[in-house]
């Protein structure tokens, strides 16, 4: 039985940052496999490049970005970090209140409910402006915790941290390769696609018979 839902964060209450990659570099005229690999590297991996250790607290998110414009640079790019991300904004539905109101309604039902997300220092304060943390009882941020998804410990400390095993868990991401590991450590874990997002939140009603 579920009883606690967790929720990534980028991708989910917002835009996802991945087609916000393509959005910049359609409208710049660069490859977006080539731009993601500057900025986010193997985000289905956690290895050293510079935005892992970003989003591990390693490094600054300043130190991320010059890394990231001098990897570019190589390559011929002219990228500009801040300008990719706040395209966010306008990448796939911009009304994310299907999902505050999904949040609202779980609470209501007595369910638990947490946050799993990727996320760095300096966007800390930002991104909680977009949730409705009065229903979250546990944050993990891999910048405080010094993990990232899609590592399988990251898992493992959130439903340490909420006191609930990974059957009675349910997450929701917007990245595929995070939602494979949260079902490979025995959660109940749904994809949020970019251009279809309310299939997640209808899965999720589903699975709670919301």
């Amino acid at each position: 039985m579920i009883t606690t839902v967790f929720w990534d964060v980028g991708g989910v209450f917002s835009g996802s940052p991945f087609a916000a990659v393509d959005l910049w570099s359609t409208e710049n005229g660069h490859d977006p496999a080539e731009v993601l690999h500057c900025l986010f590297g193997d985000y289905g991996a956690d290895g050293d490049h510079h935005w892992h250790q970003v989003e591990r607290g390693e490094i600054s998110v300043r130190e991320g970005f010059t890394a990231a414009i001098a990897m570019a640079a190589d390559r011929g790019i002219e990228l500009d970090p801040v300008a990719v991300l706040m395209k966010s904004a306008n990448a796939g539905p911009t009304d994310r209140s299907f999902v505050t109101t999904l949040v609202a309604d779980i609470a209501a039902q007595g369910l638990r409910q947490g946050i799993i997300t990727n996320n760095v220092k300096e966007f800390a304060d930002g991104w909680r402006k977009i949730v409705p943390m009065e229903h979250i009882e546990v944050v993990i941020d891999s910048h405080e915790v010094a993990l990232r998804k899609p590592d399988p410990a990251i898992f493992r400390l959130a439903l340490d941290r909420m006191g609930v095993t990974a059957t009675e868990a349910a997450f929701v991401d917007d990245f595929e390769p995070n939602v494979a590991s949260a079902r490979a450590v025995g959660m109940h874990a749904i994809w949020m696609p970019a251009d279809k997002p309310e299939t997640a939140t209808n899965e999720l009603r589903a699975l709670l018979d919301l």
